[in-house]
């Protein structure tokens, strides 16, 4: 006995002692997709357990000589949308079949996208009742990034739909054929200083263009901060413009905390300034490399007992100073009897 008998006649003695028990469909289903010579009676099994939908679809997708069966026994259920595109999608030969009942039950946008996408027997057929169907411009982002046979139909759509700064970021961020078209009825919008920056944040292509018209737009430094963290090859230009437009402590502490390239340069303005104790805690909290200078700068400062508690809680290394400090200071004649007390 060859290994392949010698596999079949195991299968056989063990299918012999579970044929008369209970089991469970997703076994049953891999046993007829994966042993040929048990199929006929793992889906009688199947049969006889009232198989799901799902059960059926899998067999359907997975399995030639029985899908017309498992079709004739799905087609008599209550089948949802999700179901019929599912056949749709994946079983070119019932394609047809399934779409007909699919119209009838008014399929969603979601399902003719998908379609669309996924099904080259009912992709045109999807299209032309999507487009009747009042798509959305996320509608039509997914089309022309998925469809690409139909993405300039899906533009022409998706201009008539009067798409805003937020659509036309889409699609320079994804679909790179419609990408200058996008740039140039963005920058019509005016879009403003955030819209440009999440552009210049993730898309190399217009980095450069969408840097000069923020520039243009007189930027805030709270918005350069932002490019200085993010990008790299920007930094430097971006820090020239902040010092020549007077940083103020916030947005220096920023850097100090998130820039380390600049934090030095950061820290010298932030210290000449005189800084509150605000920024100075969160300094304290937030950089190593600065801790000791800003904590220095805090003592020097007259810290409340807030800014005290604000250390005692977030910096550990500088808890058991901070406690000391705060019982050596006599804040108010409260304070002098909760220190006498402790």
């Amino acid at each position: 006995m060859n290994d392949i008998n010698k596999k079949e006649h195991e299968l056989n003695k063990l299918w012999a002692k579970i044929e008369s028990e209970s089991t469970d469909s997703d076994s049953l289903c891999y046993i007829i997709k994966n042993a040929p010579h048990l199929r006929e009676k793992a889906w009688k099994k199947l049969l006889e357990s009232n198989p799901s939908s799902n059960d059926l679809r899998y067999i359907i997708e997975n399995i030639n000589e029985l899908r017309e069966e498992a079709w004739s026994i799905l087609k008599s259920m209550n089948l949802s949308n999700y179901e019929l595109k599912n056949i749709v999608e994946y079983s070119p030969e019932l394609a047809h079949e399934a779409w007909q009942i699919l119209v009838k039950q008014k399929p969603t946008n979601y399902e003719l996208r998908e379609i669309a996408r996924y099904s080259e027997e009912k992709r045109d057929d999807a299209w032309k009742k999507l487009k009747k169907n009042k798509p959305s411009t996320s509608d039509m982002i997914y089309v022309m990034r998925f469809v690409k046979s139909h993405i300039n139909d899906a533009w022409k759509v998706f201009l008539k739909n009067y798409p805003d700064t937020e659509d036309y970021l889409e699609v320079m961020k994804f679909v790179e054929e419609k990408s200058l078209d996008a740039w140039k009825k963005f920058v019509e919008l005016n879009p403003d200083n955030n819209k440009i920056i999440q552009l210049i944040i993730d898309s190399p292509k217009f980095r450069h263009d969408a840097w000069v018209k923020l520039l243009s737009n007189k930027p805030l430094n709270s918005e350069l901060v932002i490019i200085l963290r993010e990008i790299p090859s920007l930094r430097e230009e971006a820090w020239q413009y902040m010092i020549e437009n007077e940083i103020d402590e916030k947005d220096l502490r920023l850097i100090i905390v998130t820039v380390k390239e600049y934090a030095y340069e950061a820290w010298k303005l932030f210290a000449s300034k005189k800084p509150d104790n605000y920024n100075l805690c969160h300094i304290i909290k937030d950089s190593d490399d600065y801790r000791k200078n800003a904590w220095d700068m805090l003592k020097a400062n007259n810290p409340s007992k807030d800014d005290l508690h604000f250390v005692i809680k977030f910096v550990p290394e500088l808890e058991d100073e901070a406690v000391r400090l705060l019982k050596e200071t006599d804040f108010d004649t409260m304070n002098k009897i909760i220190n006498i007390i402790k």
